[in-house]
């Protein structure tokens, strides 16, 4: 190789090699790795601006997600100055707009950029990320509310009746995690109609609605509850609507028996008629009403009769009662049944066409006309005999007639026990019978003193004056009761005014002195209401005292 060729060809290599240095330098400055916008970022948003000489030019393609990627290239631009290359948002991110368009949640955008100085491509393709951040726009919502649900009143606790996570929705699209955060019941405006003490919320995320408490759909005066619930999100956004709750009746009542006077479930019926011992035939004349039993439930199941057996037993074959009517009819005279029955009692059933078959009894009282009326004795919805009961209340009766004797009998021998051991007064405080006689514990003779006898000579010779010779005469002192006994009481405190002593009084006569020489017996006068004629009574005072 000359000389001249050799010069040419390191020429052409510097040049190339020049060439090539000053391409790669323009594109030296690379897209960051992995940046991020919001979903809200609107038109012009910046996302990333890099250094670029004017040779240079950066262009990109989108590749990721592949069913949306061709979609997407018009939410992004890139610009050119000649000294920056700036990649910004064309069109709003919306990811709730994108879902509803091509129903896809975004997540990230992946990026092919290519960088080319001269016209000719440096360093091959670069790949980057852009992130798209949900934002939490709206409100949770439930779908179709407010909601109106059944429950029937024999619910068994605890279970589930509805789950509004089913019927709640947040239009923010995070493709991340779940935007709806939870549900809750809040009271209601009416404190009647709120649910909350009957129903709660079991699962908090997924808004389950169970049972609380037993329900009871007959005590109800207004037959649903009202339950406020509540949506939320994870932002704490929250939505409210409201939820009737119906409440279904259940077949949980046995039917009645009734006349047309009592209200549904308040009342228990029974019958009676009066018929010849001749008669066959349907029993009218029914007292209140005719038979008629209904379903104490709303549910008004159809009702079947039957008779269940009799009182005295054994006569079932004397009667038939129809299964829809309730009618009784005689199938043969009750003239062959024994005289001593002058009535028989029936036992009906009345029972609900249900799968549960629910059913009550009551009785029917035929009176046999021309017999004695003993009364029949009937159980209620048993349809068995009391006589059971009937020897209990006997013996009770017999138990209680005893202690009533027996407590008579003591309370009467206590009273004659009390009379015959009660000690008589003493007589130390017994007044005496006279008001002329002094109390014995004054005149108590004790050996130390003692009163002066008179002589005969002495008596003589007292004075002719004064009350005389003669005491007055003794007072009646005999018993009596009444206004007989007040009469003479009365009349002896007159007279004993009228006999006291003041010194200006005489008394004609003179003194007895054999009264003041003999012993004077007298009945003491607490024994008054006594015998008077009983020794043990009297008292005895010497004339000395």
């Amino acid at each position: 190789m000359t000389l001249k060729n050799r010069i040419c060809l390191w020429v052409c290599v510097f040049l190339y090699a020049a060439t090539v240095t000053e391409f790669a330098y323009s594109c030296s400055v690379l897209p960051p790795q992995n940046v991020q916008v919001l979903e809200t970022d609107g038109p012009g948003h910046v996302i990333f601006s890099i250094s670029t000489p004017l040779t240079s030019k950066w262009t990109f393609t989108i590749s990721e997600p592949d069913s949306i990627k061709t979609h997407l290239t018009s939410y992004f631009r890139l610009d050119s100055n000649g000294t920056f290359t700036t990649l910004a948002i064309n069109k709003t991110l919306d990811l709730e707009a994108i879902y509803e368009k091509w129903h896809e949640e975004l997540v990230f955008v992946t990026f092919s950029f290519t960088c080319t100085a001269g016209g000719s491509p440096v360093g091959g393709t670069l790949e980057r990320f852009v992130t798209v951040t949900p934002v939490n726009e709206f409100d949770p919502e439930f779908i179709n509310a407010p909601f109106t649900i059944n429950v029937t009143e024999n619910t068994a606790l605890n279970t589930v009746v509805f789950k509004l996570k089913d019927h709640a929705q947040d239009r923010d699209v995070n493709p991340s995690q779940e935007e709806i955060y939870g549900f809750n019941i809040y009271s209601y405006y009416n404190p009647d109609l709120d649910g909350r003490f009957h129903f709660t919320v079991t699962q908090t995320q997924t808004g389950e609605i169970g049972v609380s408490k037993n329900i009871d759909f007959e005590a109800m005066a207004i037959k649903h509850y009202m339950l406020n619930v509540s949506v939320q999100d994870i932002g704490k956004r929250e939505s409210l609507t409201t939820m009737t709750v119906n409440i279904n009746d259940a077949d949980d009542q046995d039917p009645e028996f009734y006349n047309e006077m009592c209200k549904p479930g308040t009342c228990y019926t029974s019958y009676t008629a009066y018929v010849t011992d001749m008669f066959v035939g349907q029993i009218e004349n029914i007292s209140p009403n005719k038979i008629m039993a209904r379903d104490r439930d709303t549910l008004n199941y159809s009702i079947s009769y039957q008779i269940k057996g009799t009182n005295p037993y054994g006569y079932d074959d004397y009667f038939i009662q129809d299964n829809n009517s309730g009618e009784v009819n005689i199938t043969k005279p009750l003239s062959t049944v024994a005289e001593s029955e002058a009535q028989i009692g029936l036992f009906l059933e009345a029972q609900e066409v249900s799968d549960q078959r629910r059913a009550t009894t009551t009785t029917f009282q035929v009176n046999i006309l021309g017999r004695s009326t003993s009364t029949v004795r009937t159980t209620p919805k048993t349809g068995t005999s009391r006589n059971k009961d009937d020897n209990t209340l006997t013996i009770v009766l017999i138990v209680l007639g005893v202690i009533i004797f027996i407590m008579a009998v003591s309370f009467l021998g206590v009273l004659i026990y009390i009379k015959k051991n009660k000690r008589p007064i003493s007589p130390s405080v017994s007044p005496s019978v006279s008001e002329n006689v002094t109390d014995i514990d004054e005149l108590s003779m004790d050996g130390k003193e003692q009163w002066p006898k008179m002589t005969t000579a002495q008596v003589e010779a007292l004075p002719a004056t004064g009350r005389g010779n003669t005491l007055p005469a003794l007072k009646d002192m005999g018993t009596g009761t009444g206004s007989e006994k007040k009469k003479r009481r009365r009349k002896r405190k007159k007279e004993r005014a009228s006999e006291e002593f003041d010194g200006t009084q005489q008394f004609e006569g003179s003194a007895d002195a054999e009264f003041f020489s003999k012993k004077k017996t007298r009945i003491k006068q607490s024994s008054r209401s006594r015998e008077k004629t009983d020794p043990k009574y009297w008292i005895t005072v010497d004339n000395d005292y």
